[in-house]
């Protein structure tokens, strides 16, 4: 970003990324937010603080930005929109939208002033209409806009740089080396994964590091009860604008209602604005939603191409479908990639990956007709060879995690006890190393009591919860248990299972 200041005005460029694009805000998880940072810039920083005010309001100005709307039209709409074809092709739109605002000189727009503990930024929010439509026409590289202080507001006005055509004339360059590189040749895996295990064998873990080391490439989400098809895809919601009358400057409420994207449009508007890069919806814990609800009518869509037909190429979805919502926000959203008309797929570019977890109990059962379209992969329940967590101790015993996890599994699975309990096993990270000792005998009474309430919780309530009493013989209560665990009794509580295995 940079930034020219003077007594009243500052002037910001767009810089090299288009302005549509999400910058990575540090300690904030707001991806409504597009944003120009710093980059630990400390003149940027000090020029930021000195000039904006948090008292004052921001507002767009109405006249200014038609003319930069005409003026990009006339000047980059025919010889340049190759660079901008997702956003060039809705500048008639935004011409539209903004000439009707015919008597206004200014519009309420959310503030653009931020700031994280140790950061400063100038923002856009782009839940708002009226941002949303500027964003369309703000080009990486060759706009930029001002914040002028006038009447105790910020004024907003876009501007095209002088040097554009300078800078369009390198970009011209640029891609006429690179377009070596077609697109067909890129493959991708294409997939839909379900990673199945026992609790704590490390599916998470697993899924984060094969998937989400690029903040810009994945989605992830969680699936639970309450959550619903809306959530998913996304819905309509009512959203409210201040409108300043140019005449009698009086401010009124318009109500529009306007679609919210859910996680999973927008990762699929990412995948078709950028086909060359590979993109992944991750879902933890897809079994304890209501999953083929959630996924509604795109659950077609995971049905995937084994070989190309002359329309779609392997990995896109085998079967499109439609829904109006998802259509609308993909032709503002794809750069150009998504046209009106288009059915929807899943492209080849974005993968779905899941996590399921198969002791749960109280769960939604995944039936046959949603599972066929996965490809299951069971996380092994072992330990690494170097892993850390194997060598740490159960606390206040002489007994190693990895002795105790490795014991007590061996009576999960013994068909003595009437029935196979494989997927109920301890996962070799079920507690973490805060919840063991590093050596023998520790008795922290806080890692003693932590233990209890998650280990001997689980093995209570669910892993032996048909036959305790023949692992936990004399107890009649998880309370009984813990007590005598927390004081001396300890091992003893499992009876002979841990005789001689303390080592």
């Amino acid at each position: 970003m940079k930034l020219f200041k003077e007594e009243n005005r500052l002037m910001v460029e767009i810089p090299n990324t288009e302005a549509l694009v999400e910058c990575q805000i540090d300690i904030t998880a707001d991806r409504s937010v597009t944003g120009y940072y710093t980059n630990d810039n400390i003149v940027i920083k000090q020029e930021i603080e000195s000039f904006l005010e948090d008292s004052y309001e921001y507002y767009l100005d109405i006249s200014e930005t038609k003319k930069f709307v005409e003026e990009v039209y006339n000047k980059i709409y025919n010889d340049y929109n190759r660079f901008y074809k997702g956003k060039m092709s809705k500048l008639l739109g935004v011409r539209e939208y903004f000439a009707s605002f015919n008597n206004l000189q200014y519009l309420k727009i959310p503030e653009m002033f931020f700031q994280t503990d140790n950061r400063r930024y100038l923002k856009f929010n782009k839940d708002n209409k009226i941002v949303m439509h500027l964003l369309l026409v703000l080009y990486g590289e060759i706009t930029g806009f001002y914040i002028e202080k006038k009447d105790r507001k910020y004024i907003i006005t876009p501007f095209l740089r002088e040097n554009y055509v300078q800078i369009l004339n390198k970009k011209t360059a640029r891609m006429n080396e690179n377009e070596s590189k077609e697109e067909d040749d890129i493959v991708f895996k294409s997939s839909n994964i379900i990673y199945y295990g026992q609790p704590g064998s490390g599916k998470s873990y697993t899924v984060s590091k094969m998937y989400c080391q690029d903040d810009n490439t994945y989605e992830r989400i969680t699936f639970h009860p309450e959550y619903t098809n809306a959530d998913f895809i996304g819905q309509i919601i009512p959203v409210i604008y201040d409108i300043i009358d140019k005449e009698t400057s009086t401010v009124s409420k318009q109500i529009t209602f306007e679609f919210k994207e859910g996680p999973f449009t927008r990762i699929l508007s990412k995948a078709y604005s950028n086909p060359n890069t590979e993109y992944f919806l991750v879902i933890e814990e897809i079994n304890r939603g209501n999953a083929p609800a959630i996924f509604g009518d795109v659950f077609q869509l995971l049905d995937r191409q084994k070989s190309e037909n002359g329309i779609y190429k392997i990995g896109d979805s085998q079967y499109p479908v439609n829904n109006r919502e998802i259509e609308e926000y993909l032709v503002n959203n794809s750069e150009g990639n998504f046209k009106e008309g288009d059915k929807i797929i899943i492209p080849r570019n974005l993968s779905v990956i899941a996590t399921m977890n198969t002791s749960d109990q109280n769960v939604f059962t995944l039936d046959t007709a949603f599972k066929r379209r996965w490809q299951m992969e069971k996380i092994p329940n072992t330990f690494p060879v170097d892993s850390y967590v194997a060598k740490m101790y159960v606390p206040g015993t002489s007994l190693l995690w990895k002795s105790f996890v490795e014991r007590i599994n061996s009576e999960i699975v013994n068909e003595k006890y009437g029935y196979n309990g494989e997927d109920k096993q301890l996962g070799a990270f079920f507690v973490a190393e805060i919840d063991l000792s590093n050596q023998k005998n520790d008795y922290s009474l806080e890692k003693i009591n932590s233990f209890a309430d998650k280990v001997l919780m689980y093995l209570w309530e669910d892993a032996f919860k048909y036959n305790r009493k023949d692992i936990f013989p004399g107890y009649q209560t998880l309370e009984q248990l813990t007590n005598d665990f927390v004081g001396e009794e300890r091992l003893d509580i499992f009876g002979d299972i841990f005789i001689s295995n303390e080592a």
